[in-house]
């Protein structure tokens, strides 16, 4: 075999892949609540906008759809047999704070 071909082949096997698809999620984590706290004020009377819905419904299906994917990553590793449960749950929890309760997120997806 080739130097690179098995270069390439440890680079995208499941365990360097399914690690860096990690800490890309908990680094955005990070990174949301830096900015959350970061431009804490306190808290003002704001006018209702009309595409509120519209944003909750994105978030929304971005959330469950992100919750699949990190489920398929999560089955499909085998990496991790010991520790399904805790890397679901790790992940489920991320997901819902950057996109359910995240403000930054929320000011981001609602400029869509």
């Amino acid at each position: 075999m080739n130097p690179m071909e098995n270069l390439f082949n440890y680079i995208t096997g499941d365990n360097i892949l399914f690690s860096v698809v990690q800490a890309l999620l908990i680094l955005f984590t990070f990174l949301a609540l830096f900015n959350d706290f970061k431009g804490r004020k306190p808290k003002t009377s704001e006018m209702p906008s009309t595409g509120k819905n519209v944003s909750n419904d994105i978030r929304g299906f971005l959330f469950v759809g992100l919750v699949i994917f990190f489920t398929a990553v999560c089955f499909s590793t085998d990496e991790i047999i010991g520790h399904r449960i805790f890397w679901l749950t790790l992940d489920a929890g991320l997901l819902s704070y950057i996109l359910l309760f995240s403000g930054w997120s929320r000011k981001r997806i609602g400029d869509c």
